[in-house]
């Protein structure tokens, strides 16, 4: 029984050691290997056009929605953007009517969350100005 315990202690020292100076570089991935996101295109990273998603949403008063934009090259392939380009605006059916809509966050992101104050029609845009170009996409709201 002595000799069983010894054994098992020297076995749990010994991988415990090899564990300590191999330095675990077995079991972390390699990032090299999975830092370009298969996602996007990393050749043609001129943005061609944006769009934002969902692109039509019918929703009550004062519930909030989430949305998104994306960019893509004229090869229809996703390409990363840079976020602190981007700027998100509302607009109503009534322009003289206000600020009837919470918009957050409304710029440096790629998502937004749209929330309706009163009954109507809306337009969620985002602007991405870059280089000099501006690109604009949009989502319609139908607030009931």
């Amino acid at each position: 029984m002595k000799k069983t315990k010894s054994v098992i202690l020297l076995i749990t020292v010994t991988l415990f050691v090899a564990l300590l100076i191999s330095g675990c570089s077995g079991v972390i991935p390699n990032n090299s290997s999975t830092s370009s996101d298969p996602g996007y295109d990393e050749a043609n990273t001129v943005v061609s056009y944006f769009k934002v998603t969902p692109a039509k949403v019918e929703m009550k008063v004062n519930q909030s929605q989430k949305f998104e934009a994306k960019g893509y090259n004229s090869d229809n392939k996703l390409v990363k953007i840079d976020l602190s380009k981007i700027e998100w605006r509302g607009e109503f059916e009534c322009r003289h009517c206000g600020i009837v809509w919470k918009l957050t966050p409304s710029q440096n992101s790629r998502e937004t969350t749209f929330t309706p104050l009163k009954k109507g029609n809306y337009k969620i845009w985002v602007k991405y100005e870059f280089e000099g170009i501006t690109k604009w996409a949009n989502a319609v709201v139908v607030a009931k």
